[in-house]
């Protein structure tokens, strides 16, 4: 009798432990290849895009690297005057931490970065308006990335995501005007705990 009682309680506490778990929200990493190392001729899960299409190199790079042995790499490819921009991106279509805040991390290394310099970006996205943001935030105009430097984290926070979000965009940035090239590694879109 004692061993049935000791059973159920044993049973009932982990009930009660398993109850407790399911009320807190874990959230997992929200990004793929967060390293940069994962993919055969381009990084895997991640995307390149530019104003022309014809002034800046977007390289997976095995020359630098926080961590492992690859990076994301944009430089201009021309010394002309034109007003070029690109950005490396991911999207996260997942399941959507609505109400909380979110934070971008990631590690930079500039060489000779001059003009209006680099930026990342998040950008929240309803259904009912693709390819248009329901929220944003960036470092652009806010926090200065620029110069030579060696690898640092550079962190982002978007507030509060509103509940009509459906997917979630994340930019590592080359702005127009910008000489320079950069690196981008161990980028992370986590939920703020």
């Amino acid at each position: 009798m004692n061993n049935i009682r000791s059973l159920s309680a044993l049973f009932l506490l982990s009930v009660l432990i398993s109850c407790k778990d399911d009320d807190e929200d874990v959230w997992p990493q929200l990004l793929a290849n967060t390293d940069i190392e994962q993919g055969s001729a381009a990084p895997s899960g991640w995307v390149t895009n530019e104003n022309d299409g014809s002034g800046l190199d977007f390289v997976w790079t095995d020359q630098e690297a926080s961590s492992g042995s690859r990076s994301l790499q944009i430089l201009k490819s021309n010394d002309d005057d034109t007003e070029v921009w690109g950005f490396w991106a991911q999207i996260y279509e997942g399941d959507i931490p609505h109400g909380q805040d979110i934070e971008l991390s990631v590690m930079i290394k500039g060489n000779d970065i001059q003009g209006q310099g680099i930026s990342i970006a998040i950008r929240a996205d309803r259904e009912d308006l693709p390819g248009s943001e329901s929220q944003f935030a960036t470092t652009q105009g806010v926090i200065p990335i620029d110069g030579t430097f060696d690898w640092r984290n550079e962190r982002l926070v978007l507030n509060d995501l509103e509940p009509d979000v459906n997917s979630i965009l994340i930019f590592l940035l080359y702005l127009p005007e910008t000489t320079g090239e950069v690196f981008f590694d161990d980028v992370a879109l986590t939920v703020v705990e």
